[in-house]
């Protein structure tokens, strides 16, 4: 079985959500902090969240791929340090269910 038996999402809609998943993203976090309902850090983390659970949902990259993107974006805008995300994501928790 290959990556393209697996996957579920018709070609033009993982495409179309490779560069749609992020402006929505931005959008998201752009009018919560317009509005004034979160602050800045937690806007910025509404819209990783966002981008992240789009990409994983509807595979519009392989989930490996989204399960990263906190690990580099959260650093990147400064909302953990990476020693921080770097702990959560190497968690004896985590690997031992990993390893399972």
């Amino acid at each position: 079985m290959t990556a393209q038996d697996s996957n579920n999402s018709p070609e033009g809609a993982r495409n179309w959500l490779l560069w749609a998943a992020p402006l929505l993203s931005i959008l998201a976090g752009w009018s919560t902090l317009k509005l004034g309902v979160l602050d800045a850090p937690a806007s910025i983390t509404l819209g990783i969240a966002l981008w992240t659970a789009l990409w994983w949902i509807f595979e519009a990259v392989p989930i490996p791929v989204a399960s990263l993107l906190p690990l580099a974006l959260l650093p990147l805008f400064g909302i953990l340090e990476p020693r921080v995300v770097g702990e959560k994501y190497g968690h004896p928790l985590v690997l031992l269910l990993l390893g399972g």
